[in-house]
């Protein structure tokens, strides 16, 4: 019997109060509300760095898109220049033709 006790009185010292697993469970709940808390401002300050970079390319898609349309209507406003430029050069063509089928034939009637 008495080593009974003396196992009980052995196990009794190890074994923990009610109180003392309260406490426990406090300090655990508040480390796992810590780490979390530690983990949402971790994934806020990333998500907030991706949107800062996603906010900058485009602003640069914007830019670059503004940039090709002044590209184009350079393009256009060249085309039309250029269309411009060979109408006169084919009405000097066909004049300077003309005159020499003129003069041709003036040549060939003398």
């Amino acid at each position: 019997m008495e080593a009974r006790i003396s196992k009980l009185e052995a196990i009794a010292t190890t074994l923990a109060t009610k109180q003392d697993l309260a406490e426990l469970e406090l300090r655990v709940e508040k480390s796992i509300h810590s780490e979390i808390n530690f983990f949402r401002q971790e994934v806020y300050s990333e998500f907030s760095l991706m949107r800062q970079e996603i906010t900058g390319i485009h602003k640069e898609i914007g830019n670059i898109h503004r940039e090709v349309g002044s590209i184009h209507k350079g393009m256009a406003d060249f085309q039309k220049a250029i269309s411009a430029q060979i109408m006169k050069a084919m009405v000097i063509m066909i004049t300077i033709s003309t005159s020499l089928s003129g003069l041709a034939i003036a040549i060939a009637i003398k």
